[in-house]
């Protein structure tokens, strides 16, 4: 599938989504903010200060898309609006907001999010739990959550390519979880789900029995309704 994936019409997609949600009633966006891609010397000089390889499906993002990526929105339904609040509510009955956005790097703090989950798993190490410190240890994170968690390449796991591995949810306050087979497919995934969250307590609620996010499920279609369907005039 990478060869295949444009990573750079993947980016645009996320830009335009971000304008048609700025101004819509209930929705608060920040600014936009990307990077140019980087060149292949610049790439050689990240992974050295990473420490190792980076895979071919995160060097076309890298190379092809955007160096770094920043814009979230938040969502509030109109609670004087019965159709929208019963729309809201169907979905996250313990919710009052949603948030989101398409946040990925930037690219030169990569090594810095390397090294927490480095430390992350010497805690884990400590606290007896070897299987969790090796997932922190091996990852390659390329979102940093804001409550400490990560969502990371899986280093550890099963990959059906190694180019494009698997990626996992980084809780540090649970168990890691695998939410898409690769790199690629979570991009793909994640722009259908709204770029939601990506906080795992919103995923979990579009993520299928093989526990990887489901974007072709009727919860997803109802999601894409309540946020990305047009703007009525």
């Amino acid at each position: 599938m990478i060869a295949e994936f444009d990573y750079a019409a993947w980016v645009r997609r996320a830009r335009d989504a971000m304008t048609a949600l700025d101004g819509q009633p209930g929705f608060d966006v920040d600014a936009w903010v990307d990077a140019p891609p980087l060149p292949a010397t610049e790439l050689e000089a990240l992974s050295r200060r990473i420490g190792r390889q980076l895979p071919d499906a995160m060097r076309g993002f890298l190379e092809r898309g955007t160096a770094a990526l920043a814009c979230r929105y938040t969502f509030e339904y109109d609670p004087d609006d019965e159709a929208a609040t019963a729309a809201f509510l169907a979905l996250f009955p313990y919710e009052t907001s949603l948030y989101g956005g398409p946040v990925l790097g930037p690219a030169d703090l990569l090594p810095d999010f390397v090294q927490s989950c480095g430390e992350w798993a010497d805690q884990f190490d400590e606290a007896g739990d070897p299987t969790e410190g090796q997932r922190w240890r091996h990852a390659l994170p390329f979102i940093a959550v804001d409550n400490g968690d990560y969502v990371a390449l899986d280093g550890t796991g099963p990959a059906r390519d190694p180019n494009d591995p698997p990626v996992i949810y980084l809780s540090h306050e649970g168990e890691s979880a695998l939410i898409a087979a690769s790199f690629t497919e979570f991009l793909s995934a994640w722009e259908q789900l709204c770029y939601l969250g990506p906080e795992i307590w919103l995923l979990d609620e579009f993520r299928g029995p093989d526990g990887l996010i489901a974007p072709e499920s009727t919860r997803a279609t109802r999601l894409r309704q309540l946020l990305f369907a047009p703007a009525k005039p």
